[in-house]
């Protein structure tokens, strides 16, 4: 196999393939990625069994003897190398040779990488996908977004780590319903339900796709070329494709709880604070705790103020902000990063807070949105 390629052509899908590959691979080929030449393009492949990515790049010139060819290298040296390559440099791939080395030129500089079959790469067989439809890019990055940061971490209760979504008719209106819980605070959106999307089942997108997932929405948001991202679900995989590039993920494979339950009914109680107020007074009285030990902000109403106090054993602090709400007879408290966590995503500036009593759940609302909604439990105070 025989490739000549722009430098830069080849950098951004190896960019894209970083995330997937171990640092410390269970066995050698898992840490590698995969080029496949075929007609002057080139595929580059990089998978961990969960999750698998592929991306179509264009050569200059690609040697295959009429057919595919394809070799794998060490993913992370590859990329070093190109990465430190001068830009628009041309870059010559020539291999493997006898002795299982492929040989990377670029004017003067040359390297020899050792390579593994590419009949041993894992590559993901396609499963039947009956459930195929669009997603307009920027929806789905923003409903990612504002709910991703809820997803749990313990591997206990794994079906937590992932984002919850599935089709709901919500009214006279059919969405696509977003949720993720970590058991202390939850976040659920919804947005339009896409054509194709009725039918489509419940699935449990894992942390790591989400997160690879999010990098691409990242870079193409904007992009007028690739507004829509593709969506193919079988029963065990999901995948995901924007223009040349899919992103395919092992479900979880679990049931996600009754998460209407924890969304409080009788929260009867209303507070309105400007969010990017309450985001920066929230920050500045939580100066005082230290990262291995969090205190909660403690919320004492006022007619149309709202006084923010924390009581750390480094210090204490405390500030008052204007508020729409009844000088309520009790307090309550909150983990203050959560509360930092959710209040970027209030898109019309006005966040809305429903309580009940102090020790149960408040619901968060976007004044601008009823779609989306945060519970947080509250913190002893």
């Amino acid at each position: 196999m025989k490739i000549s390629i722009n430098r830069d052509a080849l950098l951004t899908p190896l960019s894209h393939v970083q995330g997937l590959v171990p640092g410390k691979p269970p066995v050698p080929i898992m840490g590698n990625l995969m080029l496949k030449a075929e007609s002057g393009k080139i595929r580059v492949y990089a998978c961990d069994l969960d999750l698998d990515h592929v991306e179509l790049g264009e050569c200059q010139y690609a040697d295959t003897n009429g057919g595919e060819a394809a070799t794998t290298v060490n993913a992370h040296i590859f990329y070093n190398i190109i990465r430190k390559m001068p830009e628009g440099a041309e870059i010559e791939i020539d291999g493997p040779d006898a002795k299982n080395h492929v040989s990377i030129r670029a004017g003067r500089t040359h390297f020899e990488l050792p390579c593994l079959s590419a009949e041993d790469f894992p590559v993901v067989k396609e499963d039947a996908e009956p459930h195929q439809f669009d997603v307009p890019l920027h929806a789905l990055k923003q409903a990612l977004g504002c709910t991703k940061f809820a997803m749990s971490s313990e591997e206990t209760r794994y079906y937590l780590n992932g984002i919850y979504i599935h089709a709901k008719k919500d009214g006279e209106t059919p969405v696509m319903r977003f949720v993720a819980t970590d058991g202390h605070r939850l976040a659920r959106t919804e947005i339009p339900l896409p054509e194709g999307a009725v039918d489509m089942p419940a699935i449990i997108v894992s942390r790591k796709a989400i997160t690879e997932l999010g990098k691409l929405l990242d870079e193409f948001d904007g992009n007028e070329e690739f507004s829509t991202v593709h969506v193919a679900i079988s029963d065990k995989r999901i995948r995901f494709a924007i223009g040349t590039i899919a992103t395919s993920s092992k479900l979880i494979d679990a049931s996600y709880p009754d998460y209407e339950r924890v969304i409080p009914k009788q929260n009867d109680k209303t507070m309105e604070v400007t969010a990017e107020f309450f985001r920066r007074a929230v920050d500045r009285v939580s100066a005082v705790n230290n990262t291995g030990d969090v205190r909660p902000v403690k919320f004492t109403f006022g007619k149309n103020n709202l006084t923010l106090s924390v009581s750390a054993s480094e210090g204490n602090s405390s500030e008052e902000i204007d508020a729409a709400t009844e000088a309520l007879d009790f307090d309550i408290g909150f983990n203050p990063n959560y509360l930092l966590d959710l209040v970027p995503h209030i898109a019309s500036g006005t966040a809305c807070f429903d309580f009940s009593d102090a020790n149960s759940p408040v619901i968060i609302r976007d004044k601008g949105n009823d779609s989306m909604i945060f519970v947080v439990m509250p913190m002893r105070v």
